[in-house]
């Protein structure tokens, strides 16, 4: 399966999580995102993501007054992502 660089970057966003630990929603990966994008465009490479089981709906949290849909790596996610990154040699 092959990936565009945005979904690339959109799935390792996912997997690294919040600096304190917690899962990420649709806002918090819009604004880590290196690239200028909106809210519908980025629910159609999440969507797609989904369907690709590559990541997953894993609740809601309320934040901001609101309630938002946190997502998470699935297990083929994070084989995906350790794949990708490029290893570090050892000396």
């Amino acid at each position: 399966m092959l990936l565009t660089s945005k979904q690339m970057e959109l799935l390792k966003t996912i997997d690294s999580k919040n600096a304190d630990g917690t899962l990420v929603d649709l806002d918090q990966i819009i604004a880590a995102q290196s690239y200028p994008t909106n809210k519908p465009s980025m629910q159609f490479i999440v969507r797609s993501m989904v369907g690709k089981k590559l990541i997953a709906k894993v609740g809601t949290d309320v934040r901001e007054q609101r309630r938002k849909v946190l997502f998470d790596t699935t297990e083929l996610g994070k084989k995906y992502v350790e794949w990708h990154t490029p290893k570090t040699v050892a000396e």
